[in-house]
């Protein structure tokens, strides 16, 4: 009687400690809270679009934009909004592995970018 007590016992903490470790490894769902997110990689580059996955390894930027440093001949600085889609591969989307986030913001809609990427989006 005593064993038996004791293996269902052990039983019971084994399924708890089990119970934890999936609830402690499955990624969390995060979300910058806007429809735009900043999120800079480890090489500088920050790229800005629709944001899914954040938490698991590998998440997906889509409707993706890069802002370019523009200036002209008198040495004034301005930066273009430019959609990769632009680009000569035309990415609909970026898959980024996860370690290679620095950080991600959110884009306000208000803000001037987010007035921007809502002008150019479809």
């Amino acid at each position: 009687m005593s064993t038996q007590r004791e293996t269902v016992i052990v039983s019971i903490i084994i399924t708890v400690f089990c119970l934890c470790g999936i609830s402690f490894f499955t990624p969390a769902k995060v979300s910058t809270g806007t429809v735009y997110s900043a999120v800079t990689l480890n090489n500088g580059n920050t790229l800005y679009g629709r944001l899914s996955g954040l938490g698991n390894s590998y998440p997906v930027l889509q409707d993706v934009f890069t802002l370019e440093r523009k200036a002209d001949a008198e040495g004034h600085e301005s930066f273009v909004l430019t959609p990769r889609l632009n680009e000569w591969h035309a990415p609909k989307s970026t898959i980024i592995n996860a370690r290679h986030i620095v950080l991600v913001e959110p884009v306000a809609a208000y803000s001037r970018l987010g007035k921007l990427i809502s002008r150019r989006s479809p």
